[in-house]
């Protein structure tokens, strides 16, 4: 949110264009992502009492027990990392959802729901 010492200038509500987006690093290689697969069915019952509970606690974030063990696994997503280049390297996948009303009344434009570092040889996936 907006504040007198830092008006919007997260990824999460900055409007402008960024000299780097958040997340950028500099690699030795260019990599790829694709979606390998996704859950095939999600009630959103757990989402909405998630988003209820961190709401009425006045949070930016939710409490442990919603984002650590298998409360956390509310939706499962598996994205591929292909490796262009000529060199192994590791990549740092990072994984953003749009909520509803983006960028209105206080929600954030995205927020960052999930990442994790791979290593990728060389000309593989």
């Amino acid at each position: 949110k907006q504040n007198g010492t830092n008006p919007g200038r997260t990824h999460r509500f900055y409007s402008g264009t960024p000299v780097v987006p958040f997340g950028f690093g500099l690699s030795y290689t260019t990599f790829s992502y694709s979606l390998a697969a996704s859950s095939a069915t999600l009630s959103l019952d757990p989402v909405r009492a998630m988003l209820r509970e961190t709401a009425d606690a006045r949070k930016t974030f939710p409490r442990a027990e919603f984002t650590e063990g298998e409360r956390a696994r509310l939706v499962r997503y598996t994205v591929s990392v292909t490796n262009h280049g000529s060199m192994d390297a590791d990549d740092a996948v990072l994984g953003f959802l749009v909520p509803p009303g983006a960028g209105k009344d206080g929600a954030p434009l995205q927020s960052l729901f999930g990442f994790e570092r791979v290593h990728v040889e060389a000309g593989q996936t």
